[in-house]
């Protein structure tokens, strides 16, 4: 079972009233399904989550393979670091096609790209990211 197929059948009420030690045995335990089991972990503790999930995002950044965007978007969200739209659209060329609509819309629910001056400036640059993208795959 994935992280996520095992998340999926908790509510947030399973976390709750755990002792300190549970806690800890749970954190560990989703921390190993890393990347699908994220959301879980800022809910169980937030300050460690930051803290693992960075470096997770710092290892994995640049794996077109895995889904990194899951930890960033994240990281965004949890913390307002907003450095990690950045690696977002500058690491969307580096993505296997399947993923890359999921990077987009991962970018679609980051803060700032609710606000429409900032979506319009970042939404070119994603464009342009695709255009170049698919010049690249299509002189191969």
């Amino acid at each position: 079972m994935t992280g996520s197929e095992k998340a999926d059948g908790y509510l947030r009420d399973a976390f709750d009233g755990l002792a300190e030690s549970e806690r800890e045995t749970v954190f560990r335990l989703l921390e190993s399904e890393l990347l699908f089991s994220v959301e879980w972990l800022f809910y169980l503790d937030s300050k460690l989550a930051s803290e693992v999930v960075a470096k997770a995002e710092r290892e994995y950044r640049g794996d077109g393979y895995r889904h990194v965007f899951l930890l960033q978007e994240s990281m965004i969200r949890h913390t307002g670091q907003m450095q990690y739209q950045e690696h977002l659209l500058g690491n969307y060329s580096n993505y296997v096609g399947r993923l890359k609509p999921l990077i987009i819309n991962a970018v679609g629910r980051t803060p700032a790209m609710r606000k429409r001056s900032i979506f319009s400036r970042d939404c070119c640059r994603v464009k342009r990211t695709l255009v170049q993208s698919s010049e690249r795959h299509e002189s191969f």
